[in-house]
């Protein structure tokens, strides 16, 4: 994977993702990340060059209305990525905090936008306030998936 301008080897970012997967798994009861293999739908990490200030943009397919296929790329535009609890500006985002809020995009979480939620994961901006999955958080989605 390319990121912040240098190859960082896929052993680097696999446990960051994999610490938001489990971030997310830990606040909720009634849902959990399980990737499969052999399923029909694609699921990707990637690095990308996006513009402007987008640290992370997470796409998807669906086709009448199960989602096919999902991506999330990093930005790679000069960025400086951390890992582990490092967290500093956007300029030098943390790779698992990206990843946690890009996942709550998998399964279909807006961005926050009111000061109320500025704590939470899902904040629109990058916050290094809110780098893990809260139980609000995790309340919403046993509510959104019971």
């Amino acid at each position: 994977m390319l990121v912040g301008g240098a190859y960082i080897q896929s052993s680097s970012v696999t446990p960051e993702i994999d610490d938001a997967i489990s971030d997310w798994n830990a606040q909720t009861t009634d849902f959990s990340f399980d990737f499969q293999t052999g399923t029909t739908c694609g699921r990707t990490f990637g690095a990308s060059n996006l513009s402007g200030t987008t640290i992370g943009l997470t796409t998807y397919t669906a086709s009448s209305g199960i989602i096919t296929d999902v991506d999330t790329d990093f930005d790679t535009s000069g960025r400086n990525w951390q890992t582990g609890n490092t967290c500093s500006d956007s300029d030098n985002p943390n790779i698992e905090y990206v990843a946690t809020h890009e996942l709550g995009h998998w399964i279909q979480f807006a961005d926050a936008t009111t000061g109320t939620q500025a704590h939470t994961v899902m904040w629109g901006a990058y916050n290094c306030n809110a780098l893990s999955v809260q139980t609000d958080d995790g309340d919403e989605v046993d509510d959104l998936y019971p």
